[in-house]
């Protein structure tokens, strides 16, 4: 059924507003608090991305894979760099070779 209990009854003493020195200090508090918890959260990653490793390393040595192997596996790069020049012959034809 209904619960009262947890609503407060009655006057509910108003709150003021808070100063802008202590609007500063409170952003600085929060800041310090946020750059330690962001702290926390790398050393928890950094923490996961070590036990990842000593377990690929793990699953590697059972297997009797090395490096090599797992790079074997890996497709080849897809070329990259400069494009190919077009030869003054196809510029005056649009580039095409069938001559569209």
């Amino acid at each position: 059924m209904n619960n009262y209990a947890d609503h407060p009854t009655g006057w509910i003493k108003p709150q003021r507003s808070l100063t802008l020195q202590e609007l500063q200090v409170l952003i600085a508090e929060k800041k310090a608090e946020l750059k330690a918890l962001e702290q926390q959260a790398e050393a928890l990653m950094d923490d996961a991305k070590l036990e990842a490793c000593v377990k690929i390393r793990n699953i590697m040595r059972a297997h009797e894979l090395s490096e090599d192997d797992l790079v074997s596996f890996l497709p080849s790069p897809k070329r990259r760099g400069k494009a190919p020049q077009i030869s003054k012959g196809d510029r005056h034809h649009g580039g095409s070779a069938k001559g569209f």
